[in-house]
Order: structure tokens, then sequence, then C-alpha cells
């Protein structure tokens, strides 16, 4: 088994990964685990470096 943390700019690209790649890629059992950048009911987009090196550092420590 093959877990992908994906991180994704905000909810379409979130829905993208989770309802069309992660179905396709289940079958080859290589999961895929989007999650949406920054703070919980902030719009996506305009992400800095800061922003994203924080949720990158909070997905490797889960």
């Amino acid at each position: 088994m093959i877990r992908v943390h994906v991180i994704c700019e905000g909810s379409t690209e979130e829905d993208f990964v989770r309802d069309i790649l992660a179905a396709h890629l289940n079958k080859k059992e290589i999961y895929l685990l989007p999650s949406c950048i920054g703070k919980v009911g902030h719009k996506g987009g305009n992400v800095n470096l800061q922003r994203l090196e924080t949720d990158v550092k909070n997905r490797l420590l889960e």
C-alpha cells in the first residue's frame, strides 16, 4: 500500500483529487490523502511560502 499526501490550494482541487484521481489510483493500491492548505474556512488561492511551509510541517507530524 502506498499513501500519498496531496496538499491542495482550495476545495476544488481537493474534490478533484478525492473524486477523480483517488478513485482511479485506489485500484492500484495507491491511496491519496488530500487536504487543503491554510486555515479551515479560508478561501483557497494566494498561497505564500510561509503558509505552505507551516502546512507541510503539520502534515508530516500527523
